[in-house]
């Protein structure tokens, strides 16, 4: 058990330090992030800034937490964020862009994408106000740090009220939720007790699926990969 203890996080962060600076560059790419993440070391093809940036991002998620079982339960929980997002943006595709190529298409996704939407929610919301509130309060942190970069942020294919337009329904799903979570019964004050702080995230959820499939960016917005910036 110790030697997995060991072994097991050194290859998973190995993969996502590999992984994670693709990301950046590919959202760099789109035009909605500072312009120094899409350089490319010419040698060994490899997004170096975006690595560097993972890097500094990696060591900043280890320091704060008081012990491996807190760190875990943040990560899990950021982990489940970020499947929720999927949901939603393929909704937005749906409605914004009908028309663009798709290798596949999954059925019943009217059904499909809200529920899925919802239970990541709820795992996010059961994880706890003291994960919830780390997690989620970090990320409008970030939002409120990108808008006060505004200069420096690209708008070459989306203005920045359009990016605050297409985005503020995640804002608004970070900061609902950790209300709920400080009131409700996982860590919180329990003035909401259970089920009706489920039951609350639930009808949150939904109304939050919505509002983010019908505020998507406009297919004539969308930078494809492969098309000329």
């Amino acid at each position: 058990v110790v030697a997995d203890a060991v072994i097991s996080p050194s290859g998973c962060g190995n993969i996502y330090m590999n992984a994670t600076p693709r990301v950046v560059y590919g959202w760099a790419k789109t035009g909605t992030f500072f312009k120094i993440f899409t350089r490319i070391d010419e040698q060994s093809g490899i997004p170096r800034p975006a690595l560097w940036l993972t890097f500094g991002l990696s060591v900043f998620w280890t320091l704060p937490f008081p012990s491996w079982e807190a760190l875990i339960n943040v990560v899990s929980a950021a982990l489940v964020l970020s499947y929720a997002i999927a949901p939603i943006s393929v909704a937005a595709l749906r409605k914004s862009a009908p028309d663009l190529p798709r290798p596949f298409r999954v059925s019943g996704f009217g059904l499909l994408g809200p529920v899925s939407f919802v239970i990541a929610a709820l795992i996010v919301y059961w994880s706890g106000w003291s994960t919830v509130s780390w997690l989620l309060g970090l990320q409008i942190l970030m939002f409120v740090i990108y808008l006060g970069c505004k200069r420096l942020v690209p708008t070459d294919h989306l203005s920045l009220t359009e990016q605050v337009r297409s985005s503020l329904w995640l804002i608004a799903f970070y900061a609902l939720t950790m209300v709920i979570s400080y009131l409700g019964s996982f860590g919180g004050i329990g003035t909401l007790i259970h089920p009706y702080d489920t039951l609350a995230v639930t009808v949150m959820a939904l109304c939050i699926y919505y509002w983010g499939a019908n505020t998507g960016v406009p297919s004539s917005k969308l930078v494809l990969e492969g098309e000329d910036e």
